[in-house]
């Protein structure tokens, strides 16, 4: 697998985290944020540990 194709797959994974969390395309509460912002942030460190790198869009 290529950088570029790690890169992409790790993007789209991002995508997945918001589209997992929100009820829509909007983050409407406090709570939306938050629980955003933690999915987001154990999306990364994973990605980071496993070595990958990531590129945020």
């Amino acid at each position: 697998m290529t950088n570029l194709e790690k890169t992409f797959s790790e993007t789209e994974k991002l995508t997945k985290v918001f589209n997992t969390l929100a009820s829509g395309i909007y983050l409407e509460k406090q709570e939306d944020v938050d629980d955003f912002i933690t999915a987001l942030k154990d999306e990364l460190q994973t990605a980071i540990a496993a070595g990958k790198r990531v590129r945020l869009k």
